[in-house]
């Protein structure tokens, strides 16, 4: 039983920690004076999914540093990273990286909890770039554990290559069972050549199956 009232005004009960995608039953059974209980029809409903990345469109910026809420970066972001208001996928702002003379982490930390292991998930993202001249200009997103006994790194990007518009990229993953520790869930860049600029935005992270 996940609730059990005797209160006749008593009706209604609310259900947490519910996984995304997940249909769920429920009964109601009713005891009479006797002691005798009675089940009433079984009905169902799916639960939504879930979004498990928070402000992956940095349209809400943090009011004393300018930066998006819930971002970190490994490195200093002065110089590399910046709020773009001009140039975005959709919404207001994008983040834009320019000038970058190594390696430049952009991240977010991932609860465990809010990944089932062994079910399949999606991230996707939108990445825009200018003409990437040397074979070091790259980017491509991370996914990874603090411990570090887990990561991928999926849809690299690398120079040379024309520059690009705005396109989707996504990738499926089946997650694992780690539960000690978060998953840093972010981005790298190279852009070795002078002056060249990529944009991210519209950053995703949902179930897609069991």
């Amino acid at each position: 039983m996940i609730h059990v009232s005797t209160a006749i005004n008593d009706t209604t009960f609310k259900v947490n920690n519910l996984d995304p995608l997940t249909k769920y039953f429920f009964r109601v059974y009713i005891m009479n004076e006797f002691g005798k209980l009675g089940g009433s029809n079984m009905v169902s409903a799916q639960t939504k999914n879930k979004q498990l990345i928070k402000n992956g469109s940095f349209e809400n910026l943090n009011p004393s540093t300018g930066y998006p809420e819930n971002w970190q970066a490994y490195s200093s972001t002065d110089g590399y990273y910046f709020v773009d208001s001009l140039v975005a996928q959709d919404g207001k702002y994008s983040i834009r990286i320019e000038n970058a003379p190594g390696v430049y982490i952009y991240y977010q930390l991932v609860n465990p909890q809010l990944l089932i292991p062994n079910s399949r998930y999606k991230q996707s993202y939108w990445i825009k770039h200018d003409e990437l001249l040397n074979i070091g200009d790259e980017f491509a997103v991370f996914i990874n554990t603090i411990e570090f006994n887990w990561q991928i790194q999926v849809n690299k990007v690398s120079g040379p290559k024309s520059a690009s518009d705005w396109k989707l990229y996504e990738y499926e993953f089946t997650a694992p069972n780690v539960s000690s520790s978060n998953f840093s869930f972010g981005f790298y860049f190279y852009l070795y050549s002078n002056e060249k600029k990529a944009w991210l935005d519209n950053v995703s992270l949902i179930k897609v199956s069991n």
